[in-house]
This record gives structure tokens, sequence and C-alpha cells, in this order.
């Protein structure tokens, strides 16, 4: 003890004593290990690296297409192939009638035509149809190969108006809204994670089963009648929310099923079922569009541009009479300390211009139209098949704009 301790250290108790020299040894080892286990941390955290990720979620997997449509009005004489056909390129699609003119003569062509097959040739239908001649009809080729979908049912169109689409489910798109801390290192060029896919079924339904030979995922395997069943037995019952006053039920939003499933090897021509990938399965795409935008909020705007703002203000107020609540009159004379607070909705990049504000952000994302690398077969099918049923497949999106340690990650929560 003479060596550890100084005599006006050392205590009076003999019990204190003999644990001071027995343990004070490992105290304070255990001290250097501590501050060694903290120092650790502090170097793994400036050089351990996460990426920088923004991210979308429950994104459509849709196939590239090439509309057909026209800025003049339209009239569908003739669709020569069906919904859902495979053509070539060139192929013709369909004939059609354009601009207002030719479709009223064509029109009336085809009343005269249609009256002449009932009553057959008369002179007086000879007459009228050398007045009413039939007017050029157009015939749409097919721009490139694919499948033909028929969009527009009806006999006249619109301007603008997409009449067909030629798709190639070979070449899969994603439309995505991106958010997160790290927007503005987003660009064009940029791959993304392809995750969380889900082949969803037109009555929302999500069947999560597996078997001791693989997963069977796939909410198409059930349909609508296991909803409906429930939507019966629980339409219009009262159920109780903690807090809340009891609800009456309307209907089934979703149905979510998980189940263990015994399956066997199979063979034949009987129509499969696609299943849903598992979570951790991943595509990859690349960012091939990109718009940047942001809902910014400003309040130093230029001296000239607030004046005529608080101006018009002022005279739209200045002698106007209103009437409170209580059913008396008043007269507003004027408008003092006018204060202009602005939300602006900016997208894309800024040209060159001779205004240039500084704003405050209050979100801003970047909206990417994405191609999927290589799309799998069994995802070829599946986003055919929902295009067909009316459904579609989901996915969530995840883009890397970069990494850093993860220190600053943390000191910035904190």
């Amino acid at each position: 003890m003479k060596q550890v301790f100084q005599p006006d250290w050392r205590t009076q108790n003999r019990v204190k004593r003999r644990i001071y020299s027995k343990y004070m040894g490992w105290l304070e080892k255990f001290g250097y290990l501590v501050v060694l286990g903290v120092l650790g941390a502090f170097v793994f955290a400036f050089n351990y690296r996460v990426d920088d990720v923004v991210k979308a979620d429950g994104v459509k997997l849709e196939p590239a297409a090439t509309a057909i449509q026209y800025r003049e009005p339209i009239l569908v004489a003739k669709v020569l192939v069906d919904d859902f056909a495979e053509v070539r390129k060139g192929q013709p699609l369909m004939e059609i009638v354009q601009g207002e003119v030719a479709i009223l003569k064509y029109q009336s062509w085809a009343k005269l035509d249609d009256l002449r097959k009932v009553v057959g040739s008369t002179p007086e239908i000879d007459r009228l149809g050398a007045q009413y001649t039939k007017p050029k009809v157009e015939v749409v080729a097919s721009p490139i190969a694919g499948t033909f979908r028929l969009d527009f049912t009806g006999a006249e169109a619109e301007a603008d108006t997409v009449l067909a689409r030629v798709v190639d489910y070979n070449d899969l798109r994603l439309t995505a809204s991106l958010d997160g801390q790290t927007v503005p290192q987003a660009s064009v060029g940029q791959y993304a994670r392809v995750t969380a896919i889900n082949i969803g079924s037109a009555d929302k339904t999500i069947f999560r089963g597996s078997s001791p030979s693989g997963p069977a995922l796939s909410g198409q395997l059930i349909g609508a009648r296991a909803r409906g069943i429930l939507e019966e037995g629980l339409k219009g019952a009262s159920i109780q929310l903690r807090d809340d006053v009891p609800l009456e039920i309307s209907d089934v939003g979703e149905l979510q099923v998980d189940a263990r499933i015994d399956r066997s090897p199979t063979s034949g021509e009987a129509k499969a079922i696609s299943l849903d990938p598992p979570a951790n399965y991943v595509l990859r795409a690349q960012v091939i569009e990109g718009t940047p935008s942001a809902v910014v909020q400003i309040a130093d705007l230029p001296p000239d541009l607030q004046e005529r703002v608080r101006a018009s203000i002022k005279e739209a107020i200045q002698n106007r009479v209103i009437q409170d609540l209580d059913g008396s009159l008043a007269k507003l004379v004027d408008a003092k300390d006018v204060r202009l607070v602005v939300k602006l909705n900016a997208k894309g990049r800024a040209k060159d211009s001779a205004l240039k504000l500084q704003g405050t952000m209050i979100s801003r994302k970047f909206d990417a139209k994405l191609k999927v690398e290589s799309p799998p077969p069994f995802l070829v099918q599946a986003v055919r098949e929902a295009d067909r049923s009316g459904s579609f497949v989901t996915s969530r999106v995840e883009l890397v704009t970069g990494n850093r340690p993860i220190a600053f990650i943390l000191l910035k929560k904190s």
C-alpha cells in the first residue's frame, strides 16, 4: 500500500485497503480498454463509409412504348390488327381519316354507302355519290416491332388523343420521383437498384406463402374470392379503435395472406402464374432522363416587384365594404406594412437569367426516367400479364448518389 497510495490517501478501513490493493490494477486496465474502445469507435466512424441514397417506393414497371397520336381530330375507320397482337415494323395497323373537313366528308360518304347497300344503286344515290366522294383514308403503319395495344376504342378522337401504342415488353422503364437528403447529387447516367418487386393483383391481394422447396409468392394465386368472402362477412360491422369512436366497415382495402405451402414438381402446357421475387432480389436500372424540381420559399423579392404587388393588394382592398360575423358593416381604407412571402415551384436547370434569387428549400425531388438492364424473362412476362389484366408491377428504386463516413450522418442526426 505504501507504494500505491500516499500516507494521506490511506483509508483507515482494512477491508477497503485489501479491495483497493487487489482490484486497482484491473480497474486501471479496464479504464484503458474503455478509452481504446472510444478511440476505436471514432476511427471506425470516420473511416467506414455508407451510401447516400435517394429513393421512391411503389414505382410502376412499364414497357417502353411508341404512341400513335395526331395533332388533328381523327376518325378511326378500321382497326386492322387485334389488341395484344405481335406486329412487325411497317405493318399496317389501322385506317384513319385526319382533319375535321375530311371526317365530315367521310361520314357523309359512309351514310350514303350504307344506304346504297340497303336499297341498291338508284339515279338519286348515284347523283349524291358523285357529290359525296370518299375522302382519302390513311393507313397507319407500325413505327417499331412489338406488341400492338389499342387505347382508343371509339370512332372519333380529339386532337392529341393516343389511339394506340406499340410496346416492347423486353424494354422495361420506370418513372420515379426520387427524394432524400442528397437529391442535388442525382444526375443522368447514374445507376439505381430496383428492389421489392411486387407483382400486384388487381384486387389488392398479397400472398406471401412459402414451402420447403422454395417460395410461393403471388397475390394472383388467390384472386378476388377470399376478399369477397371477407367483405360479405365484415361489411357494415362496427370496429373499435383505441381512443376513438366506433366506425363502420365499408369494404376490404387489402388482404395479406401468410401460409406454408406444400407443392410438387409438374410439367405440361397449363398456364403458370408468375411468383413475386424475394425482397432481396435486385435489378439494375440506369437513369436515362432526369429533371430536378423543388418547392422553395422566398421573402427577399426585387424592390420594384414588391412595390407592384403591394400596390395591387392595396388597390384590391381599398374602399371595399365587408361584413363582420355579427352582421355589422365596415369599410376598408388602406393596407399598411404589407409583407410578402412567396412559395414557388421550380423545375429543371436554370438558364442564364438577369434575375437571380435566393430561396429556402421546402422540398426537393429528382424526377427520373430509368431503363432496366437485361430484365429477366419472368419479369417481362409478369409485366405483360399485368398490362393485360389492368393491374401493375411495382418496385422500389434506390439511386446511390455518393457515400460519406457514417460519423457525418450520426453528427447530423444528433
